[in-house]
């Protein structure tokens, strides 16, 4: 598919899945920061709990168009 394309193991602190739309939200959001190249949990979150982020099927696939302008970017 991709010439001279290469693969790498990266360890499950330095990433969060991202499998769904509200997966992304919560990665964008302030739940988590980078620190010395891992996500971690922003210790500034006092619950230890993922919120819950339901989207319907019609909300889950035009997150740049509707949602973007959310993002701290």
């Amino acid at each position: 598919f991709f010439d001279k394309a290469i693969g790498i193991n990266v360890t499950r602190s330095r990433f969060l899945p991202v499998k769904a739309t509200s997966d992304l939200f919560l990665v964008q959001s302030d739940l988590y920061t980078l620190a010395d190249g891992s996500v971690i949990r922003n210790r500034a979150r006092a619950n230890p709990e993922n919120p819950s982020i339901e989207l319907g099927t019609e909300k889950s696939k035009i997150y740049i168009t509707d949602y973007c302008v959310l993002c701290d970017n």
